[in-house]
């Protein structure tokens, strides 16, 4: 295994935790901020939200980075990765109108 190859793989796995961690985070964000009066509170958690998606998008461009730079091959770990992206993009913004009022 060269040395770019373990690299890749190391940032593929720090990449998918973060990963988890933002989805996490940004899941209960989603789920609490309905429930919370205080006006202050509200804007930390849209803040904190906005802060989120501007990481998890900034990840998922440096996964892209990494398909492009990578072998051919259809199924890869950084393919995987990005899938998984993909779906934690969806279930993210399933509720896009969360913060609009």
């Amino acid at each position: 295994m060269s040395r770019n190859s373990l690299r890749t793989d190391s940032m593929i796995y720090i990449f998918h935790k973060k990963i988890d961690i933002i989805c996490l985070r940004i899941t209960a964000i989603q789920k609490c901020y309905n429930q919370v009066n205080n006006l202050n509170l509200k804007f930390r958690l849209y803040k904190e939200y906005e802060g989120l998606k501007i990481k998890f998008f900034k990840i998922k461009l440096l996964i892209k980075l990494i398909i492009n730079n990578s072998s051919p091959d259809k199924l890869t770990i950084s393919n995987l990765l990005y899938e998984k992206c993909s779906r934690c993009e969806n279930e993210i913004f399933k509720n896009k109108f969360l913060f609009s009022a």
